[in-house]
């Protein structure tokens, strides 16, 4: 789930509320987290190094979260994990673009 709140006073977009539902609670691997990503090809290729500043929180720290991230067209909200075969981090799920 993704909700942006726009700005009152000129209309610009000024958060995004993240928020997600697991299935069980145990889903979720210590290095696992949620990030912001300007398109789906950036958390798919390289979501550790393409996420938006101030725009992900680890998976454990629990759900919802707020960003002050503006939000534009294109922008996915991923779930990133450890991959311990290729020791490194991979999208397992990505929202609709913005």
């Amino acid at each position: 789930m993704t909700q942006v709140v726009p700005c009152s006073a000129n209309w610009q977009l000024c958060a995004v509320k993240v928020g997600w539902d697991f299935l069980t609670p145990q889903v979720y691997g210590r290095q696992d987290w949620v990030g912001v990503f300007e398109n789906v090809e950036n958390a798919q290729n390289d979501p550790a190094g393409t996420y938006k500043y101030g725009g992900w929180q680890w998976a454990d720290a629990g759900s919802p979260y707020s960003t002050n991230i503006t939000a534009n067209d294109g922008y996915v909200i991923a779930y990133i994990v450890w991959n311990y075969g290729t020791k490194s981090y991979q999208a397992v799920a990505i929202s609709a673009p913005y």
